[in-house]
């Protein structure tokens, strides 16, 4: 496709670059062929601009009342091209808008418009053409008539047409060739339809024309087709642009997505948020920024039976932002978009103490939606409001005591204490008097009155038994009696003190292994071993992997009173594809440290450890290949294909690009530009 331009009082043809499509209309397939009628003999029209009267029969009505039109107003029909032309400073919104119209078409169309020598362009109100594209022969042709961007088509200044017959009479015109009061124009057949706004005012033409001899079957109902699809998007951001001024008054972030997860209206708020305009985010696909599984994992049109759902939706882009999602329901009870609103957080200080999460549902808290996590919380749920001993299993850092936590919030002991030991922490010699207590006088430096144990001071709640394969022999025995009788003895007394306590106990270790090894006891191990909860590593929890990260960097960025503006992907590949030995607690010491190293507001790739960024280089090092044999030694052609496969290999990562061609970010980026591969 071609673009006809006007620079310094000449035009000139131009190839332009592609740009986003704006309307996309299906019509070579449903549009039938009309056929045309003929055009009026030469003589009519000689006699009739020589002010003879020729017979009305050979003309038609429209083409008739425009021709007197013309000479009343005195044009000239030997006029050899047009000469009324705009400046650029006259430009107005409305005219900007009906020229992108015009450069932002579908590939369709600029095939159509090539098969058949044809050029399309559009006028304002005035008559004034914005843009003008088509096949290079019929702008060749457009040109040596002024037929062009910023002349002036109505009937006072070029005679009769199809673009100011239809702007003078308000209805969709064709002109065929000596229909034209002007010589110079009766080699061109042209089809126009005018485009109304929403309140009724005219507010421009649509024209499809070409030479005679071109196939004009389907053009008045492609330009009026056209033209009503310029209506419906004049009448959205008509529509958009009242409600923006309504809702820019809001501090909220609000966005409008369509069915498919596309941008079709944002605030100011969520702009300045992006850093971009409406302009630049209209039509991009939501789903890079937030989480729309919850709506679009479902089928387009399922029906939703609550349609006044309000959905907390997982910000990918920012997880500091609150983001909740509000469905879109036609009377069909089909999604037809979402509304987004972000509630970004407040300008943050740093905190002594981080808030604690809603105690109402503590294992719904809990943070994962890998299936192993999910069965895991099945089970936990049905075990927390009994009183039955539970063994939590799983390597260091998987969450045990998190767990644990959460299994006393959700049982009825929650209002009463939970009391933490760990086992492998305590001396063997003071074990015995941490958990049981004892009396005053037991042993040398014993505290006056004696001192509760463990078990005492967990009374009616839950006690916590951590690395619970630490604990001595000779200490075991006295547990077992405890859990089976209810009952403790301090240490140098000899009252039995009722005890009721619920037990948790967690280990790291085999712990059948050590049976077999005499390491720990049996009967205890399978006192204990009543409902076992076995945790699984980090590695197992590919898909939970983000879901921490972001409650980590929420909590963090909080505390330590950080603005994050954003999470780049590269961060969060390599949080996935590193193995995280260190589970959980690795995974929370690594946000906390990235946040509090950070140099700017952004969690990037460089921000990470180095141990992280080697784990995720080593994954993504590509399988080895034979040479690269060049089909072309065209050095463009060479570097075009060179910055393709590291687009992809770094899925347009610019600065890892430009690592791994050598050359300097801002390079890479006017060399993509340059390529046309962004």
């Amino acid at each position: 496709m071609h673009e006809l331009i006007r620079n310094k009082n000449k035009y000139t043809i131009v190839t332009p670059h592609e740009t986003e499509v704006v309307i996309k209309p299906q019509f070579s397939s449903g549009i039938i062929p009309l056929e045309l009628e003929s055009e009026p003999d030469k003589g009519v029209w000689g006699q009739f601009v020589n002010n003879k009267k020729p017979n009305q029969d050979y003309i038609k009505a429209s083409v008739h009342e425009s021709w007197e039109r013309c000479l009343e107003m005195g044009v000239d029909p030997g006029l050899k091209r047009c000469r009324d032309f705009h400046t650029e400073k006259s430009i107005d919104a409305e005219h900007q808008f009906l020229l992108d119209v015009v450069k932002n078409t579908t590939g369709e169309l600029s095939a159509f418009l090539k098969e058949k020598d044809l050029l399309f362009t559009i006028c304002d109100r005035y008559g004034y053409l914005t843009g003008t594209i088509g096949s290079y022969k019929a702008l060749r042709q457009a040109y040596t008539i002024h037929f062009g961007p910023g002349a002036n088509w109505t009937e006072k200044s070029v005679g009769t047409n199809a673009i100011g017959t239809a702007l003078a009479s308000g209805i969709p015109q064709r002109v065929i060739g000596r229909e034209h009061f002007c010589e110079s124009s009766q080699g061109w057949t042209c089809s126009a339809a005018p485009i109304f706004g929403v309140n009724g005012v005219l507010h421009g033409c649509v024209d499809i024309s070409g030479p005679v001899q071109s196939d004009h079957s389907r053009n008045l109902a492609l330009a009026v087709y056209y033209a009503r699809a310029i209506e419906a998007l004049s009448f959205q951001q008509h529509f958009m642009g009242l409600m923006g001024k309504v809702l820019n008054i809001n501090t909220i972030g609000l966005l409008t997505l369509d069915r498919y997860g596309k941008v079709c209206y944002c605030n100011d708020v969520v702009a300045n948020l992006f850093g971009s305009s409406l302009r630049n985010l209209s039509g991009r696909d939501a789903s890079r920024w937030f989480d729309l599984s919850p709506f679009f994992g479902q089928q387009l049109d399922e029906n939703w039976s609550d349609p006044e759902t309000m959905v907390e939706l997982r910000c990918l882009h920012n997880p500091t932002w609150n983001i909740f999602a509000v469905p879109l329901i036609n009377n069909f009870h089909h999604l037809q978009g979402l509304t987004l609103c972000i509630y970004p957080p407040p300008p943050v200080a740093p905190r002594k103490q981080i808030l604690q999460h809603n105690k109402d549902d503590a294992l719904a808290a809990m943070i994962g939606k890998s299936a192993s996590f999910q069965r895991l919380l099945k089970m936990a749920r049905r075990v927390a409001a009994t009183n039955t001993t539970v063994l939590l299993t799983g390597p260091s850092g998987t969450g045990k005591e998190v767990m644990a936590r959460a299994l006393h919030q959700s049982s009825l002991r929650a209002k009463k204490p939970f009391v933490a030991v760990n086992c492998g922490a305590i001396s063997a010699e003071l074990i015995q008097s941490e958990l049981f207590g004892y009396v005053e006088g037991a042993f040398t430096g014993a505290r006056r009155g004696g001192q509760p144990g463990k078990f005492e001071q967990a009374a009616g709640g839950t006690l916590f038994l951590d690395e619970i394969g630490e604990m001595p022999l000779a200490l075991q025995v006295n547990l077992l009696r405890v859990l089976d009788e209810k009952q403790i003895v301090r240490v140098g007394g000899k009252q039995l003190l009722p005890v009721d306590v619920r037990v948790i106990a967690a280990t790291n270790q085999d712990m059948e292994a050590m049976v077999e090894e005499g390491k720990f006891r049996q009967d205890l191990y399978y006192r204990l071993h009543v409902v076992p909860l076995a945790l699984p590593p980090l590695r197992e929890r590919e898909d939970d992997v983000q879901l921490l990260a972001d409650h980590f960097i929420r909590d963090f960025a909080e505390s330590l009173g950080r603005q994050i503006e954003g999470v780049e992907p590269e961060f969060r590949q390599a949080l996935t594809a590193y193995s995280w030995p260190g589970n959980i607690r690795e995974l929370r010491h690594i946000i906390e440290s990235t946040i509090i190293l950070m140099d700017g507001t952004f969690l990037d790739f460089d921000s990470l450890p180095i141990n992280i960024q080697q784990a995720s280089r080593q994954e993504q090092l590509p399988e080895e290949k034979e040479p690269t044999h060049f089909s072309s030694l065209n050095f463009d052609d060479i570097q075009k294909k060179a910055l393709k496969q590291a687009f992809e290999q770094y899925d347009g990562n610019i600065s890892q690009m430009a690592k791994a061609l050598g050359i300097g970010r801002n390079t890479t980026y006017a060399k993509l530009k340059k390529f046309n591969l962004i």
